[in-house]
């Protein structure tokens, strides 16, 4: 068997198929896309994390807890920052973090799943559908998907701002993280 085909097959059986994952900071992105007279205006939050317990043979004991500083949210323009931490979007002071804790994890089509369970952000939870595709390569895993959000479902953009003829009320999140297996 050549060396590097022993090599891989040795780092697959090295974790087991249950295991604990970890957001790997430098090299996930979580990102949100509002729109503004129909153009996207993307921003990200820098600072978030994700704890995975993961085994497609068994979903029934999985668990997806994902953890967001919301302060941490940048559009790439200071004025549109400053913006953002008010009272009548995210509240940066009042709700300094966001919440999504699974109750289900499911399977859909070869590789991709369904994360069932409920986000908090901004004083309010409602359920929600997270999708994403898993792939595995020994002790570091990628997960990635995207889903649409009601920013008035949590009260973002409230008073002069309610109103979705200019912005609009659905909100793309789209996210590519990378884990890695704790021991």
């Amino acid at each position: 068997m050549p060396r590097f085909l022993l090599t891989a097959l040795l780092a697959l059986l090295a974790v087991p198929a249950s295991a604990d994952w970890r957001s790997v900071a430098a090299e996930s992105q979580l990102e949100f896309v509002p729109t503004y007279d129909g153009v996207e205006l993307p921003g990200r939050f820098n600072d978030f994390e994700v704890r995975l317990r993961f085994d497609p043979d068994a979903l029934e004991n999985a668990c997806l807890e994902v953890s967001v500083a919301v302060d941490s949210a940048d559009m790439d323009d200071s004025e549109l920052n400053e913006g953002i931490a008010g009272p009548q979007w995210f509240h940066f002071e009042r709700f300094p973090r966001a919440l999504f804790t699974s109750t289900e994890i499911r399977a859909g089509e070869e590789g991709s799943y369904f994360a069932d369970g409920n986000l908090g952000l901004k004083g309010l939870t409602h359920a929600v559908s997270v999708p994403f595709h898993w792939s595995r390569f020994g002790e570091r895993a990628e997960m990635e998907g995207s889903l649409s959000l009601s920013r008035s479902d949590y009260s973002i953009g409230t008073g002069d701002w309610a109103d979705d003829d200019t912005i609009g009320d659905r909100v793309e999140v789209r996210f590519h993280v990378v884990l890695h297996a704790e021991p």
